[in-house]
């Protein structure tokens, strides 16, 4: 895989996920489900040493997608932003249960 699409252009930093349809998620030129994000961000946290994500185009983002992105930076423990009206805040998960059956979600303890 190549480098992670970096939000702020160098290693141990953000990376910048943007919601698309049908609650999957683009960075960079990839595009990911759930279940394949966990693992690209597992990915880059070992190898790029990423310490979180954010979420551009949040206004766009729906319900689920804020939900599945909290869960996926839950799973991977890196922190989890989201960006709207050109400012960046953290990620609060909106409790949306998931539509799609078989869906990751976070362990609970």
């Amino acid at each position: 895989m190549c480098g992670p699409p970096s939000a702020h252009g160098a290693d141990g930093e953000l990376i910048i996920v943007k919601p698309a349809r049908d609650a999957t998620f683009e960075t960079g030129a990839y595009r990911f489900g759930q279940a394949d994000l966990v693992g690209y961000i597992g990915y880059l946290k070992d190898r790029h040493k990423i310490r979180g994500l954010l979420m551009r185009n949040g206004n766009r983002a729906t319900d689920e997608h804020r939900h599945l992105l909290a869960v996926a930076a839950k799973l991977q423990q890196v922190d989890a932003l989201i960006e709207i009206d050109g400012k960046e805040q953290p990620l609060v998960d909106p409790d949306a249960a998931p539509s799609s059956a078989g869906s990751l979600s976070a362990p609970t303890k």
